[in-house]
């Protein structure tokens, strides 16, 4: 099986939001979330490891093994499974996001029209202070998407443009890598 990276997603997010908090102190940062669990659910597994993957039940007094078909939360090499589709399309929708060519009114997903219209929250919660890090973090200031499992994050600083840019890339991603 390929490596699991999602273990690490919290990390990455975490660095990246302080980075932002570090260059842009008295900005907002912006996330847009989408969660593909249906599309999770239709990946199939192949066949080699269905058959590792089978589970023993006794029904009756009789022995019987079951198969899964498509990936399934509990099953142990489905992140994997997964995770060779996920993390090419977070790769992808962090390409077209920092793409600076790209203008997410005129090249966008046929389903942009269903994303929900962004929610801030009030302008009395004040901004943390980043503190220093012992880590350099880049400057990725035109923002970047993420994954786990089966939930795709697109973050950057509330920059122009940036909302459109972050409410399209992950959508636009799926379509063009599907």
């Amino acid at each position: 099986l390929a490596p699991c990276l999602f273990g690490y997603m919290c990390k990455r997010v975490i660095h990246y939001i302080v980075g932002c908090r570090q260059r842009h102190p008295s900005t907002k940062i912006w996330i847009s979330k989408i969660d593909w669990k249906s599309a999770y659910r239709r990946g199939h597994l192949n066949s080699a490891t269905a058959c590792k993957s089978l589970t023993q039940v006794v029904i009756g007094g009789t022995h019987l093994l079951l198969m899964a078909l498509r990936l399934t939360f509990g099953g142990k090499p489905c992140p994997s499974e997964w995770g060779s589709l996920a993390e090419p399309v977070a790769d992808l929708a962090t390409d077209i996001l920092n793409c600076p060519e790209w203008d997410p009114s005129e090249l966008h997903s046929p389903r942009q029209s269903k994303m929900p219209p962004h929610v801030s929250l009030p302008p009395s919660v004040p901004f943390g202070a980043a503190r220093s890090t012992i880590v350099d973090i880049p400057d990725e200031d035109m923002g970047k998407v993420d994954v786990y499992l089966d939930d795709k994050i697109a973050i950057g600083p509330d920059l122009p443009g940036m909302i459109p840019r972050l409410s399209a890339c992950i959508l636009l991603a799926i379509s063009v890598f599907f």
